[in-house]
């Protein structure tokens, strides 16, 4: 296993595990399969991009944090928003994807005012 994959696993899954989230969670999130992010996790293989980065939108933390170019974990977001974001992965994944349509209505309606 390369230096790099195994960091890559475990900067994943501690990103995960610092947000309460299992891997079933994650795979919900994502549309991605339980055993597939294990691997990731593990270090054993690398996600296919599109993954990577819901995967990383879904954690919350920058593709650069999860690749080991920097020791910052979060995205450049206000402390309100990440304390949604923690209140956010503690929910059901029916609760999470009612709360995305709300914030998708909400910003394409920014979008066209």
């Amino acid at each position: 296993m390369s230096d790099s994959l195994s960091e890559l696993g475990n900067r994943l899954r501690k990103a995960r595990e610092s947000r309460g989230m299992t891997l079933r969670e994650l795979a919900a999130a994502t549309e991605g399969y339980i055993a597939n992010l294990s691997s990731y996790e593990k270090g054993r293989r690398v996600p296919p991009l599109e993954l990577f980065t819901n995967i990383a939108r879904t954690l919350g933390v920058s593709a650069d944090y999860l690749l080991g170019g920097t020791e910052e974990e979060s995205l450049l977001i206000d402390d309100e928003v990440k304390e949604s974001v923690r209140a956010l992965v503690s929910l059901t994944p029916k609760s999470r994807a009612l709360i995305a349509d709300i914030i998708n209505v909400v910003a394409r309606r920014e979008r066209h005012s």
